[in-house]
């Protein structure tokens, strides 16, 4: 799942997640993405922080608690954001943030799948 307000760079994830074989939903918002969640389990969630609404770090919490094992990854423009430590504490919240804009969407997507080979024993 890409949770990202911004159009162009949501499509550019999706886009590359998908060209990765992943199935892609997305959303421009935290509340929405928690409805999806309820609904439906992801298996990694990319998150950006500025939200409308909900923010990122209240979206990731949240999203540890419907999922322990769902994957977050922080994709932001706020280039002086750090993890904070309750969140670091969370073994599926990558300690990697990606800043806007990512030359190479392969990171994201090789932290992703780092991270669910640990957690799940697989990749997507």
């Amino acid at each position: 799942m890409i949770v990202e307000d911004d159009e162009s760079v949501r499509m550019s994830l999706e886009a590359h997640f998908e060209d990765k074989g992943f199935s892609v939903r997305r959303t421009d918002t935290a509340e929405e993405a928690i409805q999806m969640m309820e609904n439906e389990r992801a298996d990694a969630v990319i998150i950006d922080l500025r939200l409308p609404g909900m923010g990122g770090e209240a979206l990731i919490r949240r999203l540890h608690e419907l999922s322990p094992k769902t994957v977050c990854v922080v994709y932001t423009g706020s280039v002086k954001f750090n993890i904070p430590g309750d969140i670091k504490e969370m073994e599926s919240v990558s300690e990697t943030v990606f800043f806007k804009p990512v030359d190479d969407l392969n990171a994201i997507s090789d932290e992703v799948c780092r991270l669910l080979d640990i957690l799940n024993g697989e990749c997507g």
